[in-house]
């Protein structure tokens, strides 16, 4: 019987390049297929967003982008995969809140009435939380969308200070979160520009009818796998635990339903894919992007090697292992990036890429600063290439 099919590093980049949407025949401004393409787009810093999406479109805008999120509602913020706060399409923000957010919703109350009864606020935990969410949820569907301060100043009697740490939270902020992670409520657009993370709330019924089914979380799993490798795939096992958050035994189950297929990769160690895997198309077509810090390119998988020198991490990726903005040349990073005060986009290329890579470097560099235009931001995560480039 014939062993696994050998899927070159060369390949995986060709793929990457073309399923990521980073060659130049690939860029579209439909901002919805791009999310489908990469699963989701990571919302930590809320930039990493429209900036991901604009690298990827041939006319970057934010405006599209409003739209699929705010006016269309195609688009939706969500808790899900390592506690991440992603922009999903609706179909998969569904499969990631039933494989995933369901259960992650359940940890995050237990947490909160811990921290409740810890500061003496009260003496039943999960009654307070109940309490509070029903006054909230009132609140939100009678005056949604709206901002949880405003939230706490109709409310002050959920505006308790909890120490957590060395932080001290206002309780109702807390709930909200845990609202958010069941699914009733929803992030909408935000006070300020396309950086800002101060979103209104909204009741998620109101906001997107139905986006959210209760669907079993096995066949909700295996979905999910095989959506990340189409995406992503090949990946090792190990990639999509990290990926997922999930543990190996939850992984191995989804893997199995879903039918994977085994492929070896050049070091030697076995990948997976899912029927339809192609190894992407070699031709001539320019593929030189620059990504933001927390880019679903860049962070979507564990073993980074084949498309990254292990000796640029240190630069590019700060303590906590969140990527900073790189440079992208042919399906491998090549460099860093940052924006200035004054708008440039300073670069260091760390790999000899050749002239013409080099020209085309310094062309996507003025397209990114275009891109931003008026707005000015320092990503939330700073690695050393960034403090060194605003030095």
């Amino acid at each position: 019987m014939p062993g696994p099919i050998h899927i070159t590093d060369r390949e995986r980049r060709q793929a990457l390049a073309w399923n990521h949407r980073l060659r130049t025949d690939r860029r579209t401004d439909d901002v919805v297929a791009i999310v489908e393409d990469l699963v989701g787009m990571h919302s930590s810093d809320p930039a990493t967003v429209y900036l991901s999406l604009m690298a990827r479109m041939p006319n970057p805008s934010p405006e599209p982008i409003d739209a699929a999120l705010y006016d269309d509602r195609l688009l939706l913020r969500h808790h899900a995969m390592r506690r991440t706060l992603w922009v999903f399409t609706r179909a998969t923000a569904d499969i990631a809140h039933n494989s995933t957010t369901r259960k992650l919703a359940s940890s995050e109350e237990r947490r909160l009435a811990k921290l409740v009864e810890d500061n003496g606020v009260a003496t039943d935990g999960l009654a307070w939380i109940a309490a509070a969410k029903e006054d909230l949820a009132t609140a939100i569907r009678h005056r949604g969308p709206i901002l949880a301060r405003d939230l706490g100043a109709s409310l002050p009697e959920w505006v308790v200070p909890l120490s957590a740490g060395p932080a001290t939270i206002a309780a109702h902020t807390r709930v909200l979160l845990v609202m958010g992670f069941e699914g009733t409520i929803v992030r909408t657009r935000p006070v300020g520009s396309w950086i800002s993370s101060q979103y209104a709330w909204s009741a998620m019924d109101a906001w997107a009818p139905g986006a959210l089914t209760h669907q079993p979380v096995d066949s909700a799993a295996s979905e999910l796998v095989s959506r990340y490798l189409g995406a992503f795939g090949p990946a090792t096992l190990d990639d999509i635990v990290w990926w997922t958050g999930w543990t190996r035994t939850q992984t191995r189950a989804a893997m199995e339903a879903a039918g994977v297929r085994e492929v070896r990769h050049d070091d030697g160690s076995t990948g997976h894919v899912v029927d339809g895997h192609s190894a992407g198309k070699e031709d001539a077509s320019e593929s030189v992007s620059f990504l933001p810090s927390l880019d679903p390119t860049t962070m979507g998988w564990k073993e980074r090697s084949w498309y990254l020198d292990p000796d640029h991490v240190p630069s590019l990726f700060d303590s906590n292992g969140n990527a900073g903005p790189t440079i992208w040349v042919d399906g491998r990073i090549v460099g860093g990036w940052a924006q200035r005060p004054d708008g440039e986009i300073a670069f260091e290329v760390l790999e000899d890429v050749g002239g013409y890579e080099r020209n085309l470097i310094e062309v996507e560099a003025e397209r990114t600063a275009a891109m931003y235009g008026e707005i000015r931001h320092r990503c939330r995560f700073p690695t050393p290439m960034v403090a060194q480039l605003l030095a």
